[in-house]
C-alpha cells in the first residue's frame, strides 16, 4: 500500500469520525441554521462516498476511474463552498438564479445522482434521469403528458440550488437529523456486543417453539428492527447468527434467507423507530409520539405473529424440532442493560416530547458509555473508529438516495402542469372526478406520479393538508 493510499485511509476515517462528531454536537448545540446545517451534512456525504471510490479505483489501477473520482471530490468541494459563501444571496434569489448559480446547481444535481449510483446502483439514477428529461422536454409531448415550458434556470433552482426545495428540501433534514443518528446507534449496539442480548433472547424463543432458529430470527429481528428501523442493518446484525443456525437444523438456504429478509423488513413497522416514518408523522401531523406508536404496535405485532405462525406450520410439516442451542443466562443478564437502557431512554424522551434527534443522540451516548464500563464490551480505539466510519458510510448511502428523490421528483413540471395530468387521468373514471379528487385514488395517482418509499407520507401531507419544508425537520 502506497503512502497516498494510507493517507486516503486516514482521511476517510477522519471524515467519518468528524461526521459523527458534528452530528452529535448538532443534537445538543444546533450550531448552524438549517440550510447551512444541510449543506454541512451534504459535504460529509459527498466526501464519505467519493473518497472511498477514489481509493478503490487506485487499488484496481484504474487511471480513468481515479481521475473521475478526484474530479467528483473537487466539484463537491466547489459546490458546497459556493453555498457557504453565497448563502444569503441564494436565499434572496430563489427561483431567479444567476448564470453562475445555474452552473453550480447543475453540478450539484449531477453529483447527487452520481453519489446515488455509486451507493445504490443504477436503477434509481435511471429513474431520476427519466423525470429530469420529462421536466426538460415534456413541453414537446402530447397531452396528458404535456407541460408548459419551464426555463432551465428555474428548473435547476428547484432541483439543486434553492435552499428550501429540491436537494435542500425536507428529506435532507430527515436524513441528517434522524436517520443518520439511528443508524449510528445500531452500529454502537453492535460494537458494544448488545447483539448477544438479541441472540440469546432469540435462542430462548427458538427452544420453546417449533421452528427453532427460524423463530430465533423472528424474535431477534423484531428487537433489532425496533431500534434500527433499517432492514439492511437488521440483516447484518442478526443474519450472521440466525441464517447459519437455520441451515444447521434442516432449513434450506433459500428458506433461511427468506425468513431473515421478511423478519428484518418488519423493523420499519415496529415502534419506537419505525424506519423514521414515525418522526415524519409526528412532525407533520402534530399527533403525539405515543399515539402514533400505539396505532402501529398492534399491526406490527400481528406481522411478526404471522411470520412466526407460518414458520411453526412449516416446521411441523417438515418435522423440524425446536433448537437445542443453550442460552447462557449470565451473558443474557450482562448484555441486557446495553439494550434495555438505551431503548427505554428513547421511548421516555420521545414520550416527553423531546425531538427524535435528541432522543437518538442520548441513546447513542448512553449505549457507548454502558459498553465502556466493562472490559468485555469496551471497544478499542481502532474498532470504534472503524465502526463509526462504517456507520457514517451506511448513513451517507441512504442520504444520497433521499437527496436524489427530493431533488428530481418533487418538481417535475409546475404544480398546475402536474394537476393537468392528474385531472385527465381521474377524468376517465366514469364521471366520478369530484369524489375521487379527495379520495384514495387521488392519493394513489399522486404517489405513483411522484415517488414511493420513505417519502410517501411526506408526499401525502404535502399534497393534502400541509407543506413539506426544511423548517419542518429543523429539530426533528
Amino acid at each position: 500500500m502506497s503512502k497516498f493510499e494510507r493517507g486516503l485511509n486516514i482521511a476517510i476515517a477522519t471524515i467519518g469520525v468528524a461526521m459523527v462528531a458534528y452530528h452529535l454536537i448538532g443534537v445538543f448545540l444546533h450550531p448552524l441554521e438549517p440550510a447551512l446545517h444541510a449543506n454541512t451534512h451534504l459535504t460529509f456525504v459527498f466526501l464519505i462516498v467519493f473518497l472511498p471510490a477514489l481509493q478503490t479505483a487506485l487499488q484496481k489501477g484504474q487511471k480513468l476511474g481515479s481521475l473521475a473520482a478526484a474530479a467528483l471530490i473537487l466539484l463537491s468541494v466547489l459546490c458546497v463552498v459556493y453555498i457557504y459563501l453565497f448563502h444569503d444571496e441564494l436565499v434572496m434569489r430563489t427561483g431567479d438564479p444567476l448564470p453562475r448559480d445555474v452552473v453550480i446547481g447543475s453540478i450539484l444535481v449531477i453529483l447527487v445522482i452520481e453519489a446515488c449510483r455509486r451507493t445504490q446502483g443504477i436503477v434509481l439514477p435511471l429513474f431520476a434521469g427519466i423525470f429530469i428529461a420529462y421536466a426538460l422536454f415534456g413541453q414537446y409531448l402530447p397531452r396528458p403528458f404535456y407541460h408548459l415550458p419551464v426555463p432551465f434556470g428555474r428548473l435547476i433552482s428547484w432541483f439543486g440550488i434553492s435552499l428550501n426545495e429540491g436537494i435542500f428540501g425536507g428529506l435532507i433534514f430527515l436524513s441528517a437529523n434522524i436517520i443518520f443518528l439511528f443508524i449510528l446507534f445500531g452500529t454502537v449496539l453492535e460494537i458494544t456486543k448488545a447483539r448477544d442480548f438479541f441472540t440469546m433472547v432469540g435462542i430462548w424463543v427458538g427452544r420453546k417453539i417449533s421452528g427453532g432458529p427460524a423463530q430465533t430470527s423472528v424474535a431477534s429481528s423484531a428487537l433489532v428492527g425496533s431500534i434500527t428501523g433499517s432492514p439492511v442493518a437488521n440483516i447484518i446484525i442478526t443474519g450472521a447468527v440466525t441464517i447459519p443456525l437455520m441451515k444447521k437444523t434442516g432449513f434450506s438456504p433459500a428458506f433461511a434467507a427468506g425468513v431473515e429478509a421478511v423478519a428484518s423488513s418488519g423493523g420499519i413497522l415496529l415502534p419506537p423507530v419505525m424506519g423514521a416514518v414515525v418522526f415524519m408523522m409526528m412532525g407533520l401531523t402534530g399527533f403525539p409520539y405515543l399515539t402514533i406508536c400505539m396505532a402501529a404496535l398492534i399491526p406490527a405485532l400481528l406481522y411478526y405473529f404471522g411470520i412466526g405462525w407460518s414458520i411453526y406450520l412449516y416446521a411441523k410439516k417438515e418435522k423440524i424440532v425446536p433448537s437445542e442451542e443453550k442460552v447462557d443466562t449470565r451473558v443474557l443478564l450482562r448484555r441486557a442493560p446495553l439494550f434495555i437502557i438505551p431503548f427505554g431512554l428513547i421511548v421516555v424522551l420521545l414520550a416527553l416530547q423531546f425531538s427524535p434527534m435528541y432522543a437518538a443522540g442520548w441513546a447513542m451516548v448512553s449505549a457507548l458509555a454502558l459498553g465502556c464500563i466493562s472490559k468485555e464490551t469496551r471497544p478499542d480505539l481502532r474498532t470504534l473508529v472503524d465502526a463509526l466510519t462504517r456507520g457514517a458510510r451506511s448513513a451517507a448511502a441512504i442520504s444520497t438516495m433521499m437527496n436524489q428523490i427530493r431533488c428530481v421528483l418533487v418538481h417535475v413540471g409546475t404544480e398546475n402542469d402536474r394537476d393537468d395530468l392528474l385531472t385527465q387521468v381521474i377524468g376517465q373514471s366514469a364521471g366520478a372526478t369530484q369524489q375521487l379528487e379527495t379520495g384514495p385514488v387521488h392519493c394513489a395517482v399522486r404517489l405513483f406520479h411522484e415517488y414511493p418509499d420513505i417519502s410517501v407520507f411526506g408526499e401525502i401531507w404535502d399534497r393534502t393538508n400541509g407543506h413539506l419544508t426544511g423548517q419542518s425537520f429543523e429539530l426533528a
